[in-house]
């Protein structure tokens, strides 16, 4: 009996110790300049669209309330188990915003992240969806050269700092391998690339596109 109590006890203990680290804030700065409340230790996180899911999943996917939209049966297998049947949720921004404030509400997020473009509109949208929910919502610069900043911060942001360390530094040793390829090569002998998009690989990506 007496080890029962100590154990009920300890169970507490520690049931007070995560809550506690739950509600501890800090004070941190998002990509348009905002000052913003977020949990110390976010665990529930909601990914405004597909490219914040994708840098969420690579860096904390059990903080994962959702995908914006399902994975495929054919992505099933190369996602971690307790993914694989998080729900669909839709997504907050771009042209396909799907998502209500009751079914973001419903997921009780304790931080929204964005990751993409960072302009007025994006600000804007971040305020209103903030002020309307309550959530912290931070927008991540998503432009290709600050890849490797964008893995340390948002390391931090999540609290883990060792996981967004070692992202960013393969992307900066990525990064240095291709320039060391491209300075070998003429600039009049590099090969023109097209790239293309979408499922069927026949979309382009316009100037300008993240």
């Amino acid at each position: 009996m007496r080890r029962l109590r100590l154990t009920a006890l300890m169970a507490g203990a520690l049931a007070l110790a995560a809550a506690a680290l739950a509600a501890e804030t800090r004070t941190i700065t998002d990509a348009t300049g905002r000052q913003i409340e977020v949990p110390a230790d976010p665990r529930r996180v909601f990914a405004a669209g597909p490219p914040a899911a994708t840098l969420l999943y690579t860096l904390k996917p059990d903080a994962m309330v959702g995908w914006p939209r399902a994975p495929g049966a054919e992505d099933l297998p190369f996602l971690r188990p307790e993914t694989r049947d998080l729900p669909a949720l839709g997504w907050l921004t771009g042209k396909g915003d799907t998502v209500n404030l009751e079914v973001l509400l419903s997921a009780r997020p304790d931080l929204i992240v964005d990751y993409g473009t960072v302009t007025a509109t994006y600000r804007d949208m971040a305020r209103r969806v903030q002020a309307q929910t309550g959530t912290p919502y931070a927008l991540i610069d998503g432009s290709l050269p600050t890849i490797p900043a964008t893995l340390r911060r948002l390391g931090d942001l999540l609290a883990e700092p060792e996981r967004g360390e070692t992202l960013a530094a393969y992307a900066e040793a990525t990064f240095a391998e291709i320039d060391a390829i491209l300075a070998a090569v003429p600039e009049d002998r590099r090969p023109s690339v097209y790239l293309a998009r979408g499922p069927e690989g026949i979309e382009t990506a316009a100037r300008g596109s993240i």
